[in-house]
């Protein structure tokens, strides 16, 4: 795929999977040996085999932040690597890394870091910059 052809991919994946919550979408978009790499994945050196793990890891972060939405920012496609800077920004209703809901707004900048193959996403990994959102909910 080209470099344009993968930018539309990691666009679906943020439009359709993680602002509307089509899990559905993932079995397009997704290799069946897909890997996650995030952090608080609790699994040997933060890996993830499978859809499941993601779909789990979505879910979570939904369930938690029902109004969330995530904003990229920037893109950069090359080869079969895709880097997206993005935000992620809503209000805790769920709990959270052990941490009660109390309706707080959280506002997190990541990095994602996205392998393609074959026209499907085939490893993902997640890191986190600025203020963590454990460290918002509780502040």
């Amino acid at each position: 795929m080209s470099a344009p052809e993968n930018k539309a991919l990691i666009q679906r994946f943020f439009a359709d999977v993680l602002n509307r919550g089509d899990l559905a979408a993932l079995n397009d978009l997704c290799a069946a040996g897909f890997i996650l790499e995030a952090p608080g994945i609790p699994t040997k050196q933060g890996q993830t085999q499978g859809l499941p793990a993601l779909k789990e890891w979505i879910t979570s972060y939904r369930s938690a932040f029902p109004d969330i939405r995530y904003a990229v920012l920037n893109t950069v496609a090359e080869d079969t690597m895709i880097a997206v800077d993005f935000t992620a920004s809503g209000t805790q209703r769920g709990p959270f890394a052990g941490i009660a809901p109390a309706g707080k707004s959280i506002a997190a900048s990541e990095l994602c870091f996205t392998y393609v193959s074959g026209g499907k996403i085939q490893r993902m990994r997640f890191s986190p910059y600025g203020t963590p959102i454990e460290q918002q909910l509780r502040g």
